[in-house]
């Protein structure tokens, strides 16, 4: 599955709201009371695919999708709990704990490790510099890096 977009990844936080604001016991809710929840509003005037949203939450490992029900993980609430007044925009603390948590440390990690395997160091600058072949390569097949590699 892609890395999520920035676009997606501010789509977690209505997702996760509403999975909470829906689930009235342990066992959650609906998809389909989520995805028709999260359908009547809209922001920015685009559509936005819930369910490949719903299905990137779960492969994180935020969300557990069902039998047609979803419910949120506790590391989907670590997240919220990083969003205090229910934004649905991103914030900088969430951004880090996606990083660290869903990017370095969980289902994208091979991906990340990919491309700073791909860095060299560089003496004579004192920095490490990518090559530019596989920035070209990946720039031109960006799901080659943003995918995680199959198991």
């Amino acid at each position: 599955m892609d890395l999520p977009s920035v676009a997606e990844l501010n789509e977690f936080n209505r997702v996760l709201l509403a999975i909470v604001q829906l689930s009235d016991s342990d066992d959650g809710c609906k998809v389909r009371s989520v995805i028709d929840l999260c359908s009547s509003l809209t922001f920015g005037g685009h559509g936005v695919d819930h369910f490949r949203t719903l299905k990137l939450c779960s492969y994180a490992g935020l969300s557990q999708m069902t039998k047609g029900k979803v419910k949120i993980t506790e590391l989907g609430q670590k997240l919220l709990d990083f969003n205090p007044n229910n934004y649905y925009e991103t914030t900088e603390q969430q951004k880090g704990f996606v990083a660290e948590q869903l990017i370095l440390q969980g289902p994208w990690q091979s991906r990340a490790r990919d491309l700073f395997l791909s860095f060299s160091p560089n003496y004579n600058k004192l920095t490490n510099e990518v090559n530019p072949v596989l920035v070209a390569f990946f720039f031109s097949h960006p799901t080659l890096i943003l995918a995680p590699k199959e198991s």
